[in-house]
């Protein structure tokens, strides 16, 4: 029952997540922070990202601390892994001539 729970509240979690991406791209989109700004929330919310998933494991599943960490670490290893597929399937070789 509380890797249902973990499921449900990571699923809301993400949709929260996504909601900070879209609140920076809007605020750049507006005018009112430049890119060098948006880069700096991107970076901050890398780390926000991880407190998070971190936490709702923690509380949902019950484990110690160490495990709920390992857990928040999936999803990032799963996006950097998928983010590297997707950039070696799209990369440009050069053509030998």
């Amino acid at each position: 029952h509380r890797y249902l729970a973990w499921v449900i509240l990571h699923n809301w979690g993400v949709v929260w997540l996504y909601a900070i991406i879209t609140a920076i791209w809007s605020l750049q989109v507006a005018g009112i922070i430049n890119a060098e700004f948006r880069d700096f929330l991107f970076f901050i919310y890398g780390y926000l990202r991880i407190l998070v998933h971190w936490r709702i494991a923690y509380v949902t599943l019950g484990v110690p601390t160490i495990t709920s960490a390992f857990t928040a670490a999936v999803p990032a290893l799963v996006s950097y892994i998928v983010l590297v597929a997707i950039s070696q399937a799209f990369a440009v070789t050069p053509v030998a001539g």
